[in-house]
């Protein structure tokens, strides 16, 4: 399968809406939430031909702190590394901050492990507005 990787590639919100459609976290965001967001992270898109199959993302002041969000593969398409291979370019663009989190499930540990992620013993502390995590 021929996959391109590209930071420079404008994603159309509403393929990234279809993508976001698929995750349990990501469904109910709106094309102009997906449009704010674009223009506020930096970005990567997974092209199969003109066709979006992966995104991830980072929030970064892009020296000291990095955060990973909304990492995303095509459901059809999971499991082929196209996820490995987004984190791998998202960390290369990243190469330079100073510390980069994001935020999993524990049974996704492994998988971000194999990236260079550890896990730290830090209580992580949030105020949401968002998704009701409890059910």
């Amino acid at each position: 399968m021929d996959i391109d990787y590209s930071f420079t590639r404008p994603i159309p919100p509403d393929e990234l809406h279809h993508l976001f459609a698929q995750a349990e976290w990501t469904q109910t965001r709106t094309t102009a939430e997906i449009q704010h967001l674009l223009a506020h992270s930096v970005c990567v898109g997974a092209w199969r031909g003109n066709e979006l199959v992966g995104f991830a993302r980072a929030v970064t002041d892009d020296l000291f702190r990095a955060f990973i969000e909304d990492v995303i593969v095509d459901e059809a398409l999971r499991g082929q590394g196209i996820g490995l291979a987004l984190m791998r370019a998202l960390l290369g663009r990243l190469a330079h901050v100073q510390a980069i989190a994001l935020d999993c499930a524990d049974q996704l540990a492994g998988y971000y492990a194999q990236l260079g992620f550890v896990k730290v013993g830090q209580t992580c502390m949030h105020i949401w507005k968002g998704f009701d995590w409890a059910h």
